[in-house]
């Protein structure tokens, strides 16, 4: 009775992911009333994020499925909801500057497009098969593709999809390479059986290293590693800034636990010639390039696109440690904080209405904010030095939990350059908050508040003080939180 109780609940939960899909083509078709289109749409989708959340938690946390292809952990069962929940919070945001019909405009292609991509993203989690993992990925990054396309009237967003489909797809030829190169060396595409065959044998030959390589390469190169950051400030600049925070969040989200399983299942058990050297240079590079870089900007939307760089560098940086699940710990709840702060700043500048049509795009416009609403410029500024990591934030806490097993190995040289650019990362948020504070002040004395333009939080209240909550709760409950993340690891492990 039991087993069969599991089995409707799994033919529930992926019909739960294709149903509503063709519904929504459907609906797209049918119905005439754009307006009523976009909100039937929306309405699903949403729903369908409510429906497929409850079904993860409430199904067994542990299982395998599809004769092996598909595995779900903790640490898994994690991930997906905090994917669900992004998601829901991006599509809330769109709903509601559809209803205004002055921001974020989004075609009902586009709305089917980003629910594809999650469903290639929940698969891609779950895959413990290498083909199963390609062919998933590459359903999301399709979706992606497009979605970068999604002001394509505009001629860099024309030029920043083009970018992203080139590099995505020299990626994805790198993943498939490694994978092919894994299969000749161990005959199998099963991460337990490919553990296996290495352990058998004793050690890892130039194949299997090289392949083990390429895949964990082609992967970084989707998180915008540098030196292969070039594609992700264009791509970023084209698709406006809701569309930003969507691929942002979760292509780290996805790319992140796929790094971790890998990680846990098969990399931390063997030794790969010269993969954690190159690793921690490219660490290095990617703090010192997206520390440089966002200091020049005066655009908004690539100053976050350089933030995004610099936290994929620190969010990688449990590759190169000894102690396996306390960093891959400190790297999720890095994620976590760095999420939930990405998530009050875009709801804070996307919530924002101006007295003309359009969001703020400019660094130089924050200063308006702290002249029109002092509560939200309060909640800005706390935001910024959560990201930066000031203390007495968590986020600080956790960018110190991260560099301390390096200290503890005796890694000084590395700690000392990746601590020093760490702090040079905090000057490009200290330099907003000056915009918000000195710059005002100065545009106070020469009378120039009767020009600025009125600024009006129309949305966006609701998740600001949830995140508010958590930054004064997660310093409260520090150690509570960063417990459960190590039991889930140490469960899943």
């Amino acid at each position: 009775m039991m087993i069969l109780f599991e089995s409707s609940l799994n033919m529930i939960k992926y019909s739960v992911y294709i149903v509503p899909l063709i519904l929504m083509i459907i609906l797209s078709i049918s119905i005439e009333n754009a307006s009523k289109k976009m909100n039937i749409i929306l309405k699903s989708m949403k729903i369908t994020i409510i429906v497929i959340g409850i079904l993860i938690m409430i199904e067994e946390s542990t299982y395998v499925k599809l004769n092996g292809h598909l595995i779900k952990t903790e640490i898994i069962e994690l991930f997906e909801i905090i994917l669900l929940g992004v998601t829901y919070v991006i599509i809330t945001i769109f709903e509601k500057g559809v209803k205004e019909g002055t921001k974020t405009k989004i075609t009902e292609e586009g709305i089917i497009l980003m629910y594809s991509s999650i469903i290639g993203m929940l698969i891609s989690m779950e895959a413990h098969n290498l083909i199963t993992l390609f062919l998933s990925l590459e359903i999301s990054s399709i979706c992606f593709y497009i979605l970068a396309l999604n002001k394509n009237s505009r001629k860099v967003s024309i030029e920043g999809g083009l970018k992203y489909y080139i590099v995505g797809g020299i990626a994805s030829t790198i993943i498939l390479l490694g994978i092919v190169c894994i299969y000749k060396s161990t005959g199998s595409l099963m991460y337990t059986d490919i553990f296996i065959t290495l352990m058998e044998n004793g050690k890892v030959d130039n194949i299997a290293q090289m392949g083990l390589s390429l895949l964990v390469l082609g992967l970084i190169i989707k998180l915008g590693i540098a030196p292969f950051h070039g594609w992700l400030i264009d791509t970023y600049e084209g698709t406006g800034m809701l569309m930003t925070y969507f691929l942002t969040i979760t292509q780290k989200i996805v790319t992140i636990i796929i790094l971790i399983n890998l990680y846990l299942m098969i990399i931390a058990y063997v030794t790969i010639q010269g993969l954690n050297q190159v690793l921690l240079i490219g660490i290095i590079v990617t703090l010192l390039v997206g520390t440089i870089g966002s200091l020049r900007q005066q655009k908004l939307i690539r100053f976050i696109a350089y933030s995004a760089i610099v936290n994929s560098a620190l969010l990688i940086m449990f590759f190169v440690g000894n102690n396996t699940e306390e960093l891959v710990s400190y790297s999720i709840y890095y994620l976590v904080n760095y999420i939930i702060g990405l998530t009050v700043l875009i709801s804070i500048i996307m919530g924002l209405n101006k007295n003309r049509e359009g969001n703020i795009e400019l660094l130089g416009e924050l200063k308006n904010i702290w002249l029109n609403n002092r509560v939200v410029g309060v909640c800005f500024i706390v935001v910024l030095l959560y990201l930066a990591g000031l203390p007495p934030f968590t986020n600080f806490i956790s960018k110190i939990i991260l560099i301390l097993p390096y200290i503890i190995e005796g890694r000084l040289y590395i700690t000392m350059i990746i601590l020093f650019l760490t702090v040079g990362i905090m000057i490009y948020y200290v330099n907003i908050v000056k915009i918000l504070l000195i710059d005002k002040k100065q545009q106070e004395e020469r009378g120039g508040v009767q020009k600025l333009e009125t600024y009006q939080m129309k949305s966006g209240g609701t998740i600001i003080i949830g995140g508010m909550l958590w930054i004064v709760f997660s310093q409260v409950y520090l150690d509570e939180i960063i417990n459960i993340i190590k039991i889930i690891v140490a469960i899943s492990n």
